[in-house]
């Protein structure tokens, strides 16, 4: 083991191909000595680094991983990075800490709670200018800290330094967070998010060009700004969301939260010195965070600590002995599935670990049991398509769960890489009943390499078979089928966003049966009871293309979908949706852009 003193001089640690080789090392912390169990992509602050240090580490890593060849080829590198912080105070309002958080790079405070980690300066992100702006900021996360902002925005000088500039899109959220200020979601230009949960906001959100944003359980002094459509579930009573009935302003506001149970988060615990993962508990019907609740250390111990070159065989064997999984930083090829078989066990992610399947067999495999939450890792399909890339449940059944599978930020992704044509027919596939889908972005590449309708082949995001499924912010894009396919009763969806396949060659291939184009969300044809609030359909086609229905749905008295939004972007003028939902409600075209559907059911 390589004895390295973390604190001493950070600038002494070595460098080799712009990762730090720290595995193994060690971290002081309150006097105390710490093992670093989580591999060399993974860095650790104690709070008697020196900000300097601590700025100049993060940078290197953040100019190799914010668009340093003015391309997208970071965003399908094999680089990953987490950053954590132990429990302390960061820096000050003459020598702030600025952390600048690039593509699949977490970064997570380890304290019991979010104030135990306190940051003076910035978590920030910032505008990509030649890329699409905001709208490819993708895969980077915080959560589980607590950010006094003096520094405002890297790209706009206007910006007050008070407000903490978290501009993303999908793939990006904040959670269990606390700022000591105002929070904004944008920086320049257009972005396209995102979930902001378990938080705290002492000051005002401003969601600025956000298109739309979910947040939920969390409490703030007051929101400004919308666009197409902004969401709120279960935040604190009090936080002041400005009044109106939708669509002006497209607020939509759910009171209380149905059901959830918190990603788990990382902590050290001084007692054991060893860290640990917090698993929380469950709650029904509520709003506000869940900072009050002590929730359940389970230590690092406890998990199998998956690291690169280990393979299906050696994690499926872990999993038999019964461990959990901490799946470290970096990309796993799989040629066999993960079979999750027992009740309670955590896969948890930090820094975008992402799982490839080479053999066209699922990634990962759930068994119909109580308990298991998957979270914070991606999937994504390889050179020989796969039936689905993550599936949960072998088949429908009546099982009713008090437990039920929670996946939080879990993400699937079908082409991009530049060294082969990846592909699935579906990234998730639902048979459990009760699922609890907590901030998914399922996409199929509209750019990047390989990228192409007879490339990168993907049918369906998700098909959920299981009853009583709930989704809070899931969005599905570009698939050739429906991106999502939704055959379960008792159904709650908050918060949608999805965009057609821009690539579709022609209306005659692609054809819904009789019907031009797939809705890009189907309510399977024997439902009887489904709720959708919150949804944003946008069409981008290349081609001369039209569908006939952005959804479908059965006409039934238990079925419900509400504020629906449509937006005509551009590209090809002989394009867009005609109808809402069935033949019902208004369409998007060059003529007529924006559509804005209160109600169906």
């Amino acid at each position: 083991m390589k004895k390295f003193i973390f604190s001493l001089s950070l600038s002494l640690l070595p460098v080799c191909n712009a990762a730090f080789a720290n595995i193994d090392n060690q971290v002081s912390t309150d006097g105390l000595v710490v093992d670093n169990p989580f591999g060399a992509n993974v860095i650790i602050f104690d709070p008697s680094m020196q900000p300097s240090d601590i700025n100049n580490k993060i940078l290197q890593i953040y100019n190799q991983q914010n668009n340093p060849a003015n391309n997208y080829s970071v965003d399908f590198s094999d680089n990953r990075y987490a950053f954590i912080f132990m429990p302390g105070k960061y820096g000050s309002a003459s020598s702030p800490v600025d952390v600048r958080v690039g593509v699949y790079t977490s970064v997570i405070g380890a304290g019991q709670k979010p104030d135990d980690v306190v940051i003076t300066g910035a978590v920030r992100t910032q505008d990509r200018p030649n890329l699409g702006g905001v709208t490819t900021v993708f895969w980077r996360s915080m959560e589980n800290l607590a950010i006094l902002p003096t520094l405002g925005s890297l790209t706009d000088a206007s910006i007050p330094k008070n407000q903490n500039v978290w501009a993303v899109s999908q793939a990006s959220p904040a959670r269990r967070i606390h700022v000591m200020g105002d929070l904004r979601l944008n920086d320049v230009s257009w972005s396209s998010g995102g979930l902001l949960a378990d938080s705290r906001v002492d000051g005002t959100i401003y969601s600025g060009t956000q298109q739309q944003y979910l947040t939920r359980n969390t409490q703030f002094k007051a929101w400004n700004g919308s666009n197409w459509n902004m969401v709120f579930v279960g935040v604190t009573p009090g936080s002041q969301i400005p009044g109106g009935n939708w669509p002006n302003p497209p607020y939509s506001v759910i009171a209380k939260t149905p059901l959830i149970k918190e990603k788990p988060y990382l902590v050290f615990d001084k007692v054991s010195n060893q860290f640990a993962l917090n698993v929380r508990t469950r709650r029904k019907n509520v709003s506000g965070t869940d900072w009050h609740i002590a929730g359940k250390n389970l230590p690092i111990s406890s998990f199998y600590m998956v690291k690169p070159g280990d393979s299906a065989a050696s994690i499926n064997a872990a999993l038999r002995q019964g461990s959990n999984l901490f799946i470290t930083p970096g990309v796993y090829h799989l040629t066999d599935t993960i079979n999750i078989t027992r009740a309670n066990t955590i896969v948890y992610g930090m820094g975008y670990p992402t799982f490839v399947s080479d053999t066209g067999k699922p990634i990962m495999d759930v068994s119909d049991v109580e308990g298991v939450q998957l979270a914070g890792f991606m999937i994504d399909g390889g050179p020989v398509s796969a039936p689905t890339l993550l599936q949960v449940g072998s088949s429908t059944n009546n099982k009713t769960h008090i437990d039920p599978v929670f996946i939080d930020d879990v993400y699937c992704r079908v082409g991009g890489p530049n060294n082969y044509k990846s592909r699935a027919a579906s990234c998730m596939t639902i048979n459990s009943n009760d699922v609890v889908i907590d901030n998914t972005w399922l996409w199929r590449a509209d750019h990047g390499s390989n990228v192409g309708w007879t490339d990168n082949v993907g049918d369906y995001g998700i098909i959920i078979n299981g009853n009583n499924v709930k989704t809070y912010n899931l969005m599905s894009e570009h698939f050739e089928k429906y991106n999502v396919l939704w055959n379960g009763n008792g159904g709650i969806m908050y918060e949608f966003q999805s965009e057609p396949a821009y690539d579709v060659p022609s209306q005659q291939a692609w054809m819904d049966g009789n019907i031009n184009g797939y809705a890009v969300y189907k309510v399977g044809n024997n439902v009887t009871s489904h709720t959708a609030i919150g949804l944003g359909v946008y069409t981008n086609f290349r081609n001369a293309i039209w569908m006939d229905s952005a959804i479908l749905a059965p006409k039934l008295p238990g079925v419900s979908i509400s504020h629906i939004i449509g937006f005509w972007l551009g590209a090809n003028g002989n394009s867009g949706y005609r109808h809402s939902v069935n033949n019902d409600g208004c369409g998007v075209n060059q003529g007529s852009r924006l559509c804005q559907y209160s109600e169906w059911k």
